[in-house]
C-alpha cells in the first residue's frame, strides 16, 4: 500500500519527536513556585510519597522536584506496581516519616523492596529503604525518623 507524501512526513516527525525523548529522564512534579529550574538546582524525590512538608502529594506521581533544604516526607498506605512480564504486587506500607536535608543535584529515593527469595507470590515480605544519591551515583542510606527531635534538628539546620 502506498501513502501520500504528507503521511510519511507526519510519521517521520513523530519518530523524530520520540527520538528526542530517548535517553532523557522525565522531570518530576514541581513542588516549588516560579519557573522550572535546571536539574542541577533542584533535588529529586522518588517513591510512594503521601505527604511532603504536611501537603498531600500522592496524586502527583512518584517523581517530585523540590528546592534544596530540609523537607519532611511521609509514606504509608496501599502501594503497588504492575509489570506485564512478571505480574504485579501490592503492599500496605506502615506510616514512616523521613527528614531529608536535601541538596541540589541529589536524589532522595524511598523504595519498597520485596524479598526475592519468596518470589512474586500472593504473600511475602519486604522492606522499605530510603537513600540519598549524589550526581555520581553514590548512595547513603537514610533511616526513618524515630522522634520529633530529629525533625526539629533537620529544620533548624536550614
Amino acid at each position: 500500500m502506498t501513502y501520500p507524501t504528507w503521511v510519511w512526513w507526519a510519521m517521520a516527525g513523530g519518530l523524530l519527536s520520540l527520538g528526542g525523548c530517548v535517553g532523557r529522564e522525565a522531570r518530576g512534579a514541581q513542588l516549588y513556585s516560579g519557573q522550572q529550574r535546571p536539574r542541577e538546582q533542584v533535588a529529586r524525590l522518588l517513591g510512594p510519597i503521601t505527604l511532603v512538608d504536611g501537603h498531600e502529594v500522592s496524586a502527583l506521581g512518584t517523581s517530585l522536584e523540590l528546592l534544596p533544604r530540609c523537607h519532611v516526607v511521609e509514606i504509608g498506605g496501599r502501594v503497588g506496581q504492575v509489570d506485564p512480564r512478571q505480574g504485579g504486587w501490592a503492599a500496605t506500607l506502615p506510616h514512616l516519616v523521613y527528614a531529608f536535608q536535601m541538596r541540589a543535584g541529589h536524589s532522595y529515593v524511598i523504595e519498597v523492596q520485596h524479598d526475592a527469595a519468596l518470589g512474586f507470590g500472593p504473600h511475602g515480605t519486604g522492606r522499605v529503604v530510603a537513600f540519598e544519591q549524589d550526581p555520581h551515583g553514590r548512595k547513603a542510606y537514610v533511616p526513618f525518623v524515630r522522634n520529633r527531635a530529629e525533625v526539629a534538628a533537620c529544620l533548624r539546620s536550614e
